[in-house]
């Protein structure tokens, strides 16, 4: 069984969505001062790799805390898009596998590949409303890209994340090295914290594959 890591790490320094303020990781007990180490860790639901729930969204969404834990795996596989150079994702890319059951699609846009960068934050690929409702008709768990949103920085209508919600479809933003499993099915695994009210948290993303 082979397992590949989609998860960004968390720094200090960081790319955060514009606006938000980076992690503060502290360390206020060391092993010289208390005889053990803790770190005090300061940052908000959406950082990094991370998911969002419906409540993030929808006035009436269900927090992540309150769905089931089988949420939050299932069968998946990356959908390759690196090549594309235009800025909107519609239907026609999106050549998923013939009869398969997924709970998880992947976008892999290459943009990963700029993370730590200034131009991560602008320019990158989006599903139109069209490619979203049409992935949405799938009934998944979850859909999953390697950009900053799945919307526009800078949106304030936040189509694409409504079309996903409304339905109960999560939204994994900031994951990596999808090239790794490009072609492939495999096991989805992506916990979010447990804490009450959840509209979203950083997630271990991981793929387990033969």
């Amino acid at each position: 069984m082979k397992t590949v890591d989609l998860t960004h790490p968390i720094t200090t320094n960081m790319p955060v969505y514009p606006g938000t303020e980076p992690p503060r990781i502290t360390n206020p007990c060391t092993i010289e001062k208390t005889g053990f180490r803790e770190k005090k860790l300061e940052l908000y639901s959406h950082t990094g790799t991370h998911m969002d729930g419906p409540s993030h969204i929808l006035p009436r969404g269900t927090p992540l805390d309150a769905l089931p834990v089988e949420c939050f795996f299932g069968p998946a596989t990356v959908l390759d898009l690196s090549a594309r150079t235009m800025d909107r994702i519609g239907p026609g890319d999106l050549q998923l596998p013939a009869g398969e059951h997924l709970d998880y699609v992947l976008l892999y846009t290459g943009w990963y590949h700029k993370w730590g960068r200034a131009d991560y934050f602008t320019g990158y690929p989006v599903l139109t409303a069209e490619a979203a409702a049409h992935l949405a008709s799938r009934r998944l768990k979850g859909i999953g890209t390697d950009t900053m949103s799945v919307d526009p920085v800078g949106t304030t209508d936040f189509t694409v994340h409504k079309i996903f919600l409304q339905r109960n479809i999560l939204i994994i933003e900031n994951l990596t090295n999808l090239a790794k499993l490009v072609g492939k099915t495999f096991t989805l695994y992506c916990f979010p914290l447990k804490f009450t009210q959840a509209d979203g948290s950083p997630v271990r993303a991981v793929a387990m594959c033969d």
